[in-house]
């Protein structure tokens, strides 16, 4: 429940992280609709985040890190509206969540001692950042930038759950397998649409991949 309850705030925040205006100014924020208005962004921030907060509690047995997840996710709505509607994905986003997670997981591993984990972690990072970097080189109008930052957060995730190198490499190139699948199912459904083929955004395809991973990662990668 309280996902949905956080979907005005999600609403909110992808409307001023799309634009260059100052976050923290209180006039970027009086300029915005209300968020009592419903509209189909409040009711798909809402709708999203409330399904993933309740599978990372499914998923995550520990309090802490079933949190840490979550806000991940919330993270991840707030990318998917943003790209669907706008075709980018904010350097303001991907910047700060990057930080975070290599905040987190270096706390966590300092904490627990385990250098594989980290290994793992940055292992994965700079693979899921590379693939995609060379795919943005080949064909920049298919993979923009934004989505080739937004790899480093998401490989952050896939090491995070991955008990060392091998099961890293294995849940990244999974995602990417899943990516493009839906990339080409959405692909198709829009050129069913347009009748002629046109730049989409992919970045939800990859969220939603990497979402998948994670949650099938225990039986996946062995955890």
């Amino acid at each position: 429940m309280f996902g949905l309850f956080l979907g005005p705030v999600l609403a909110q925040l992808s409307r001023v992280l799309a634009t260059r205006d100052p976050l923290f100014s209180a006039a970027t924020w009086r300029s915005l609709p209300s968020w009592r208005r419903v509209d189909a962004r409040l009711v798909a921030c809402a709708g999203l985040n409330g399904v993933l907060f309740g599978l990372a509690a499914w998923r995550w047995d520990s309090p802490l890190e079933g949190s840490v997840f979550a806000a991940f996710f919330s993270v991840l709505v707030i990318v998917c509206v943003i790209d669907v509607l706008h075709a980018r994905i904010p350097d303001r986003i991907s910047f700060p969540a990057m930080a975070a997670g290599a905040g987190l997981v270096g706390a966590a591993t300092a904490w627990q001692r385990d250098p594989v984990r980290l290994g793992a972690v940055v292992l994965a990072a700079a693979l899921f950042w590379g693939v995609l970097g060379v795919v943005h080189l080949i064909s920049p109008r298919g993979m923009g930038r934004g989505d080739v930052k937004l790899g480093v957060v998401l490989g952050i995730a896939l090491g995070w759950v991955a008990p060392g190198p091998f099961a890293a490499v294995t849940a990244v190139f999974s995602a990417f397998f899943l990516a493009s699948l839906v990339g080409t199912a959405i692909g198709l459904a829009l050129w069913a649409y347009r009748r002629h083929n046109a730049p989409y955004p992919f970045g939800p395809a990859l969220v939603l991949a990497v979402v998948a991973v994670l949650l099938a990662s225990p039986g996946l990668l062995g955890g």
